[in-house]
């Protein structure tokens, strides 16, 4: 395959500057960049979560988080898991 030549700039075509965008655009890859090491940490822990499932037999499971959280955790296949907080029916009271 032939290498792609690098398109000139021609003078007074130069890419405008926009200081908001510029600094939005940098916000946004900051916060990128320092995700990444959370991203890594997260996608072990998942790991360890569905192969702690699978040897476990377990397709559902709740337990007590503690702070009267009820954590969900459910296996939707053998590559993939999710865990949410469990809402609790509202309590009403009749009069």
């Amino acid at each position: 395959m032939a290498k792609r030549l690098k398109q000139r700039r021609i003078p007074g075509t130069e890419l405008d500057c926009i200081p908001e965008i510029d600094q939005a655009a940098e916000a946004y890859y900051d916060a990128v960049r320092a995700r990444l090491p959370y991203t890594t940490a997260e996608k072990e822990a998942k790991e360890t979560l569905i192969n702690k499932m699978v040897e476990n037999r377990q397709v559902r499971y709740e337990f007590d988080a503690g702070e009267g959280v009820t954590l969900v955790v459910n296996l939707t296949d053998s590559k993939n898991v999710s865990v949410k907080a469990k809402e609790e029916p509202e309590e009403t009271y009749d009069e």
